[in-house]
């Protein structure tokens, strides 16, 4: 992950949480990087599914698209 950051200024921040019920949670994400030489900006919204177990993740999909996270979970913005 260093290696794929360290020619950005990087931030990664959590919008939302969703119990979408069956063990299963949605979590959404903002990502934001501006390039340390050149200053062009990129940013990201993306959401990964949890899957849980006994309290713990068992499995976990990432999804570049939230809305198919949700879809995926069963669930409907």
């Amino acid at each position: 992950m260093r290696t794929w950051t360290e020619d950005f200024e990087w931030s990664i921040d959590l919008e939302r949480v969703i119990d979408a019920g069956n063990d299963r949670v949605v979590a959404m994400f903002h990502q934001h990087a501006t390039g340390s030489a050149s200053g062009a900006t990129v940013e990201l919204h993306m959401a990964l599914l949890y899957e849980l177990e006994n309290g713990r993740v068992i499995r976990m999909r990432n999804f570049l698209d939230p809305a198919e996270a949700l879809k995926a979970a069963g669930l409907s913005e």
